[in-house]
């Protein structure tokens, strides 16, 4: 069933929390004065995204983190319309909270298609800054080559959007962060080729979960309060 948009109202506070959000919006940290984040989660992310909530407490500072999930209905709208048209439910509800850019996003592993979906659409508007930060998004050498569109109904994993969904050329700079295990099978190479403003890598060590998503906020925040390299 297509997803229906309930946020029709500005942002009521500095937060952006209306009562109007649907409950695939999730605020994950609350800060204040910062610019937002918004996260687009792994595929294995619980509905709650409680993975991607340790990360944004470990981010801290003062910027609001925001989750998108992709929820039942989404995942459905995916089979229904592809990617472009998800895209478009994340662009709507990113403006509600935030009306103008720059905007910051960041995709963690198969979010990261969605989250340069969103970006692609929020250019389209208008806006001239949008920063993405992916932590280990894999991209199939022959991605020109992905029928895209919807997804097949009897598609076995709606999360491998990889196989349906083409990255277009944007003019991004992206920042990739990894671990040397994940980098050594190259499968970060191909984003070189769509990231028309570069992409940079930075390496994470190889550590238990908890000191992993410690250091994936530390490397957030870093990220965040930095500009695009000149």
């Amino acid at each position: 069933m297509p997803v229906t948009r309930m946020l029709t109202a500005a942002p009521e506070d500095s937060n952006g929390i209306t009562p109007f959000q649907p409950d695939w919006v999730i605020p994950l940290y609350a800060g204040r004065a910062g610019q937002a984040i918004f996260v687009f989660p792994a595929s294995h992310s619980d509905p709650a995204m409680s993975q991607e909530a340790a990360i944004a407490r470990a981010a801290g500072g003062n910027s609001p983190v925001w989750g998108l999930a992709f929820s039942g209905a989404l995942r459905d709208l995916a089979r229904q319309a592809g990617a472009a048209a998800v895209g478009a439910e994340y662009v709507a509800q990113i403006r509600a909270i935030q009306p103008h850019g720059p905007y910051l996003l960041f995709g963690n592993c198969l979010g990261g298609y969605l989250a340069w979906e969103t970006a692609r659409q929020l250019l389209a508007t208008g806006e001239t800054t949008v920063r993405l930060l992916f932590h280990e998004v894999p991209l199939r050498r022959d991605f020109t080559r992905v029928r895209t569109g919807p997804l097949p109904i009897n598609a076995p994993n709606v999360f491998r959007l990889g196989h349906y969904y083409a990255p277009p050329p944007l003019p991004i700079h992206l920042t990739h962060q990894m671990t040397p295990s994940w980098a050594s099978a190259g499968w970060w190479r191909p984003w070189q080729q769509v990231a028309l403003l570069g992409m940079e890598t930075v390496f994470l060590p190889e550590e238990s979960d908890l000191l992993h998503a410690e250091r994936m906020g530390g490397a957030i925040r870093g990220w965040s309060s930095t500009g695009d390299p000149a």
